[in-house]
């Protein structure tokens, strides 16, 4: 028996448990806006000591176990030790304009909706510098659909069946799972994610090999290494690299889209933040 677990006191089979556990959640409400209070003034010490010294400046976002040498390393509040401060990617990045050389975020952008993945885009532009590059990995809606169909020339959907760790498997919950699992809110294609990408001011867009930069930037190179430093390439058949470099159009205007056929201007918690020029979503 372990003498030190936390006693239960309503057990999850109680038909009380729905009720205490709703009535609970402006109480972790609170306690996570005291936490997130708490560090402000810890992420501008690390922020600015960060940007003081000399040499390649980089933003690693939902970088869970897999922390980089010489990148600033960030999650969410609470899900992993390893990062350097908690961050949240739907809110405005705690950079000054034009500070960065990079920034990488792999199997992130997923997870947030479309809406939120363009302020994101917009941030980064922002606290890049002109020549700096995003380099993003997410879930390819197009070749997700292709593997699913058999139409991938790189693998057969039932080698995916090997790494399957969600118990049953079949190609429709394997299909089912990348749109809807794990937290999953947006999938992109190459195309829709570049041209959001160029609307928001990153003038060179391309698609990569794993582990391989387009850009001069050493430090993107051999990044992907989630599935381990000698991963076979037909782990990434449906996975979209893409990056952005940043070039000199200026971002003016906050990024607005459309509800109900309607312009809605995105809100920033931050009004002192320059964020992107105006971006459509991904319906006209």
């Amino acid at each position: 028996m372990n003498q030190h677990a936390r006693p239960t006191l309503v057990s999850s089979e109680s038909p009380l448990y729905p009720a205490l556990r709703w009535a609970y959640q402006p109480i972790k409400t609170a306690r996570r806006a005291v936490q997130e209070l708490r560090w402000q003034p810890r992420i501008r010490r690390i922020v600015a000591d960060y940007l003081a010294d000399e040499g390649f400046k980089g933003l690693h976002v939902g970088c869970g176990p897999f922390r980089l040498e010489g990148w600033l390393n960030t999650e969410l509040l609470g899900h992993h030790a390893k990062a350097d401060f908690p961050l949240d990617i739907t809110r405005p990045l705690p950079f000054p304009d034009n500070s960065l050389d990079a920034v990488y975020a792999s199997e992130v952008i997923e997870h947030i909706s479309h809406e939120q993945a363009i302020r994101f885009l917009a941030e980064a532009n922002r606290v890049l510098h002109r020549g700096g590059v995003i380099r993003l990995t997410t879930p390819d809606v197009a070749e997700v659909c292709r593997v699913f169909l058999g139409e991938s020339p790189a693998v057969d959907l039932e080698r995916f069946k090997s790494v399957w760790i969600d118990g049953e498997f079949s190609p429709e919950i394997w299909i089912n799972a990348q749109f809807h699992a794990y937290g999953h809110q947006h999938l992109w294609s190459f195309e829709e994610l570049s041209s959001a990408m160029k609307r928001l001011g990153f003038d060179q867009t391309v698609r990569c090999e794993p582990m391989r930069t387009n850009s001069g930037i050493a430090q993107l190179n051999g990044l992907e290494t989630r599935y381990g430093p000698d991963a076979p390439a037909w782990l990434f058949a449906r996975t979209l690299i893409i990056e952005g470099e940043k070039g000199a159009r200026a971002t003016l205007a906050r990024p607005s889209v459309k509800v109900h056929g309607r312009p809605k201007s995105l809100k920033w918690t931050d009004p002192d933040v320059a964020v992107a020029r105006e971006a459509e979503a991904s319906s006209k």
